[in-house]
């Protein structure tokens, strides 16, 4: 967690500015057993897609 690097561009700020608000996120998610989607990649998409219904039960 402590290794991840914003990949993404952003409007009026320097990628590295977010990298603390993404650390926070993603420790949020791993202490309430969560997992985080990347909204944005068409990779992943179908790969949780096949996943959610085992999930959902």
């Amino acid at each position: 967690m402590n290794q991840s690097w914003p990949s993404g561009r952003f409007i009026d700020v320097e990628a590295s500015d977010t990298l603390e608000q993404i650390r926070k996120l993603k420790s949020l998610a791993v202490d309430n057993h969560m997992f985080i989607v990347p909204g944005h990649d068409p990779t992943v998409w179908p790969t949780i897609e096949e996943g959610l219904p085992r999930v959902l039960k």
